[in-house]
């Protein structure tokens, strides 16, 4: 019995995979959790099926470790290969920025997001900082596009839907540099001061809760 419960339980902890993180992420745990929480308990499990299975068949030694450890391994191998873990998912790691703010900036303390137009990566953030928005309500998000066009605004604009301010920058050039022409890039800004700078694909969980953990939820 007990090798069956493990086996649906392994695999509805597969089948809802996100809508374990997400439930995690709504009940308040943090980014890091949220992520992680749903490989290691398909790790455990695992670990459960395999156990279960070595003390209840009737094999050769070696056949039974075998099975046991293909087993041990084949949830977190599902859910890893239908979930991916990218470079930077993990990531806080940014670069340390000393300069002013070349007055781009209209926020005194938040983080500024540098963006350039029609950049289908700088549009697939917007996700994740509409998502910082909503539980960081004291936390000022600007989405900055080095742009003279105003127009470019308009498809960032409908996506963001008002959760935050977007606007073109004052300076494109020079915010391009700060950026390193890597967009978009993200840089905390503190008494009207670039601080720290994370590309995109450091701009993982653990560097989400870390402004978090700054802003004070």
């Amino acid at each position: 019995m007990k090798i069956i419960l493990y086996t649906l339980t392994t695999a509805l902890s597969i089948f809802f995979f996100k809508e374990i993180e997400w439930s995690l992420f709504n009940l308040g745990a943090s980014w890091t959790l949220s992520k992680a929480i749903p490989y290691l308990l398909n790790i455990v499990l695992g670990a459960l099926l395999a156990i279960t299975l070595y003390k209840s068949i009737s094999l050769k030694k070696v056949l039974k470790i075998t099975f046991s450890v293909l087993l041990l391994l084949l949830p977190f191998g599902i859910s890893f290969a239908l979930h991916p873990i990218y470079q930077g998912d993990f990531s806080k790691n940014g670069k340390v920025l000393n300069q002013n703010s070349y007055n781009e900036n209209t926020i005194e303390n938040g983080l500024m997001v540098i963006t350039i137009p029609n950049c289908p990566y700088c549009y697939e953030a917007i996700g994740r900082l509409k998502t910082l928005a909503k539980r960081n309500s004291n936390l000022k998000i600007e989405f900055v596009v080095c742009s003279s066009d105003s127009n470019s605004l308009t498809t960032y604009q409908e996506e963001i839907d008002g959760l935050f301010d977007i606007r073109l920058a004052k300076d494109r050039n020079k915010l391009a540099r700060v950026a390193e022409r890597a967009f978009p890039a993200f840089v905390e800004i503190k008494n009207n001061k670039f601080t720290y700078k994370w590309s995109n694909s450091q701009f993982g969980v653990r560097a989400l809760d870390l402004i978090e953990d700054k802003t004070g939820k």
